[in-house]
């Protein structure tokens, strides 16, 4: 399973997932959608919970995980309609009213996009991660601009934004970030010195091609491959990540999912360095 899809099923495991209801504009998810041309970064869409949208109060920042999934994806299944959304329902209810809660959009992405599938319902709520995974697709866009850059740049746009229009309270401005986000959010807090509180969940420490390096190490440990196994899918896998790192700024060769772009924007950082740069608070206080 590849990064791409272990993430999806995330999704699908912690965020919503409703056979009744679909609601599918911001407003019917408690939102305001704003939308910013910038001219090196392109249209930046955000969203702002509507609880106490008029007054100032102390900001939290969702950055969500990786890919370019809309905000709210209206399914149509055989008899049957669903929506599933990538942003956390409950981060949104358990923020709105103390903070303003702000998500944003990935690039050339709508807010919310239309995917039909051919399965019923008992078969999506078994292999629905993966059907999303393998038919829906992402923006020109998306696979154009998505970096680490992107992503960090772009808050920064938004928080200018949000304390410019009188947002913020200035108290408290929390970076929230999980799995993709999780990586964006210490890179972000170096970036954007307004920022008081970081939360990563789920991000790597490390250059993220670590991970599946050590996973075939840990497997080899166990026995459940042999060493010579391990090592000689590490030397191909380094293969590709070499191929990656001589072509960083390539859009049209893709692994795992993403672009070769995205890849070394992300292999460039190194999150767990990052908190080393910044003084920050811990969200209890």
């Amino acid at each position: 399973m590849n990064a791409s899809l272990k993430i999806l099923c995330l999704f699908f495991t912690l965020y919503s997932f409703d056979v009744f209801a679909q609601p599918v504009t911001p407003g019917e998810h408690g939102l305001k959608e704003f939308r910013i041309e910038d001219k090196k970064l392109g249209t930046i869409n955000f969203y702002v919970d509507t609880t106490n949208l008029k007054s100032k109060s102390p900001l939290f920042i969702e950055t969500n995980g990786s890919g370019g999934m809309p905000l709210c994806l209206y399914i149509k299944g055989q008899k049957f309609v669903t929506t599933y959304t990538s942003y956390s329902s409950l981060l949104l209810d358990k923020t709105k009213d103390k903070f303003h809660y702000v998500i944003l959009g990935k690039p050339g992405t709508a807010f919310c996009d239309t995917l039909s599938l051919d399965m019923g319902v008992e078969e999506f709520q078994k292999n629905g991660a993966k059907a999303v995974m393998l038919n829906y697709r992402f923006s020109p866009e998306y696979t154009k601009r998505l970096s680490l850059y992107w992503r960090v740049e772009a808050t920064k746009v938004v928080v200018s934004y949000l304390i410019k229009h009188g947002f913020w309270d200035r108290t408290k401005l929390v970076a929230y970030g999980y799995s993709e986000g999780g990586q964006v959010v210490p890179a972000l807090a170096v970036a954007e010195k307004r920022i008081t509180h970081v939360i990563s969940v789920v991000g790597s420490g490390l250059n993220q091609f670590y991970g599946d390096i050590l996973e075939w190490r840990i497997k080899a440990q166990r026995g459940e491959i042999s060493q010579q196994g391990a090592q000689d899918s590490i030397v191909s896998y380094m293969a590709k990540v070499t191929d990656i790192y001589k072509n960083p700024n390539n859009v049209t060769k893709e692994f795992g999912g993403h672009s070769y772009k995205r890849w070394a924007s992300f292999g460039s950082s190194i999150p767990f360095e990052k908190p080393q740069k910044v003084k920050y608070t811990n969200l209890l206080n």
